[in-house]
């Protein structure tokens, strides 16, 4: 390649994260035009610099980190492993779209794509990483560095002008000269495929040999990329937070494996792998991730902040003018279409209204000046979303225990931990599941005798009856035919304390009017649930049911999601009575709040591949029952809070008051809310009695 020529056009670069770093002549290129350039002027942290005074760091730095992270990762990789045919290309590419990943962030970074844009035109797919893209494709073209990447520094890009020209002059193989090193960055920046396929390998820019270089920036697989080791670390410096995670000790191990990521279609992949000794290491960086979502990214006042930066942003969008393209003029929200007038966003969007002398800027103004004195929106309170949870695997294995009185040897052996799963529902309906496990009776039937016995002692033919009388509503005569005293004793069942609100349980008695009497429907006694232990091949019988019987269907699914949501839009007509006469946005806020590892409800590290040291050449997973029982069974939590907008302490007070009313009518668990100091790390101690949520 050229680029070794131009070595005296390179720079380095004193980095506050990783010291002095020098970075290729064609990265320089790119910092040094006017759309990288706008990073400097977006802070890493969004609103969150308003919070905590160290945390002034931008894209821009961000960027350049992750550049040198993924030459580095892409580098030792090449040194330590020369079978995987790494060549100088491939390094500067992925070091190219560690460079340009973050070309899209609006002002305050993911406040502009999360929070204001949703709401500014109601496009939830559009994504900074989609801006990022065509960011890049802007940047390229007007400082006309498409030549540049090509001739001086060797990049295979394809031109249909300039291909049979090229093909002359090209003298590399024919595995290179296939491979579009321009596609290769837009799918490494985007995080995906460029085009949708169904193929095996979707991707074009690089054969599915070199599929490990797609985990270096952004890895979808696990979440383990130097986007992350760069963000983290640096986060994590500007915060005052300790970072646990050692990024360079995870060069130190990494190694590509090829894994089998579907052993039932046989489909192999090249994965970064790391030692298993490093799976402490990785789950610590899993663990710095929540911390700063955690502390800094949700901090309560954070998103106080956020969320005033977004409605003053709200109020100024339509009277905001940005030229693009041939004088074109946008909005804050239209900017989006036109790269030329996106350049020109950052987070001075803000200077700017405060210092606008326009009417309609007024209400934008007003609320940017009460995030300067300090008179934020009011925290009314928190509370904890329901999540139905999987069993843990001691009571599994105590069900289990149970069952083995109604099993054979043979069918207790299939089943396994994994295969049971949870479904909630009330007394009423869980005969209805019975159905579905009939195919128990039969193995039951040929249990010994005394096992018969048993289980004809425990149920009792009223019992039987009973349930055959309420069966017959929502089963045909063949059901019954299938269903047989001993599969009863086959699930078990436990009492959980719940609430079923007075306007759940009339929806559910309109919902099955056809289905239910009212006599029936009075069987239903608040606060009795069922757990119901199933094996997964039940559940296709369950669906089957529930296609036949679309209000059964409704019911369940109400019951399993606990119907969070419409919880929520409860609170939010209890609130919207405090002041009707106001739009909701200009009363209230309720927002969602995610905690988690990067994967849901996932175990992230259930993705990751590991090898050990006398057996480098074959990648494995681990369970998590084979590490600690310390790790939780769930990875996610979820809570929302309500923030009240109006300067009105009699309001915001009307506003707590209500919260608290509406979490003991639904049994909501409200979390309890600090004093000022205790929230905002920006402002000095307070007497108690002055402080306010």
């Amino acid at each position: 390649m050229a680029q070794n020529s131009s070595r005296k056009l390179g720079k380095v670069f004193c980095d506050s994260i990783h010291g002095h770093v020098e970075l290729h002549p064609l990265l320089v290129k790119i910092i040094d035009t006017p759309q990288f350039q706008r990073l400097r002027n977006i802070k890493q942290l969004g609103g969150g610099y308003l919070v905590y005074p160290g945390a002034s760091h931008n894209r821009f730095e961000h960027s350049i980190g992750v550049a040198y992270l993924a030459g580095e990762l892409a580098k030792t990789l090449q040194n330590n492993q020369p079978e995987l045919k790494i060549n100088e290309r491939d390094i500067l590419c992925v070091q190219i779209a560690g460079l340009c990943h973050d070309l899209g962030h609006g002002p305050f970074s993911h406040l502009f794509d999360q929070m204001f844009m949703p709401q500014a035109c109601g496009n939830a797919d559009w994504t900074h990483e989609m801006a990022s893209l065509e960011m890049f494709e802007y940047l390229v073209r007007v400082n006309k560095l498409h030549q540049v990447m090509k001739k001086e520094y060797g990049l295979n890009i394809k031109d249909d002008q300039e291909d049979e020209e090229d093909d002359q002059e090209d003298e590399e193989d024919d595995q290179e000269d296939e491979e579009d090193d321009l596609v290769f960055i837009k799918e490494l920046i985007l995080g995906e495929p460029l085009n949708a396929s169904s193929a095996d390998w979707p991707y074009e820019g690089r054969k599915l040999e070199k599929s490990f270089l797609y985990d270096i920036v952004s890895n979808k697989q696990n979440g383990i990329d130097v986007d992350k080791f760069d963000y983290f670390a640096r986060d994590c410096h500007h915060t005052g937070i300790k970072n646990n995670f050692d990024h360079m000790r995870y060069f130190k191990f990494a190694r590509v494996i090829e894994v089998e990521t579907d052993p039932k279609n046989q489909i192999k992949r090249k994965h970064i792998c790391s030692r298993d000794k490093e799976v402490w290491n990785l789950y610590d960086l899993f663990h710095t991730r929540l911390l700063l979502h955690r502390r800094v990214c949700h901090h309560k006042v954070t998103t106080n902040v956020q969320i005033m930066i977004k409605d003053a942003l709200l109020k100024a969008n339509k009277h905001s003018k940005i030229k693009g393209t041939g004088g074109a003029v946008f909005t804050l929200s239209d900017a989006k279409k036109d790269m030329e007038a996106y350049t020109k966003l950052t987070d001075e969007v803000t200077e700017i209204i405060l210092h606008s002398s326009k009417k309609g800027m007024k209400e934008a103004k007003e609320i940017l000046e009460r995030i300067k004195r300090r008179n934020l929106y009011k925290l009314v309170g928190e509370a904890k979303i329901e999540q139905l949870k999987i069993i843990p695997n001691e009571k599994i294995i105590k069900l289990k225990e149970n069952l083995k009185d109604c099993l054979t040897d043979e069918d207790f052996e299939g089943i396994e931990n994994e295969t049971l799963m949870v479904v909630i529902m009330d007394p009423f309906l869980h005969c209805v599941i019975h159905c579905s496990l009939r195919h128990h009776a039969e193995s039951v039937t040929e249990s010994p005798p005394q096992k018969k016995r048993r289980l004809d002692k425990k149920i009792p033919k009223e019992n039987i009856m009973s349930l055959k009388s309420r069966l017959e509503r929502v089963l045909t005569v063949d059901d019954f035919d299938g269903i047989r005293n001993e599969s009863l004793e086959v699930v078990v069942r436990q009492k959980q304390d719940k609430t079923i609100s007075k306007e759940k349980i009339e929806s559910l008695r309109q919902e099955l009017a056809d289905d239910l009497s009212d006599e029936e429907f009075e069987k239903i006694k608040n606060g009795s649930l069922a757990v119901m232990v199933m094996k997964k091949k039940d559940m296709e019988m369950l669906k089957k049911i529930e296609s036949q019987r679309p209000q059964l269907a409704k019911v369940f699914e109400k019951l399993r999601t606990g119907s969070v949501e419409e919880k929520i839009e409860n609170l939010k007509e209890d609130l919207k009575n405090i002041l009707p006469e106001k739009d909701d946005n200009d009363c209230f806020e309720v927002v969602p709040i995610t905690y988690s590892y990067g994967k849901g409800k996932k175990d992230p590290i259930k993705y990751t591949y590991f090898y050990k040291k006398d057996d480098p050449e074959r990648g494995f997973t681990i369970s998590r029952n084979k590490l600690s029982n310390f790790l939780p069974e769930d990875f996610l939590e979820q809570t929302f809070r309500v923030y009240w907008k109006t300067d009105d302490k009699k309001h915001t007070e009307e506003a707590k008051q209500k919260f608290k009313t509406w979490c003991k009518r639904t049994g909501s668990e409200e979390i309890d809310i600090l004093v000022d100091n205790d929230l905002d790390p920006s402002q000095p101690p307070q007497d108690e009695a002055t402080t306010s949520a």
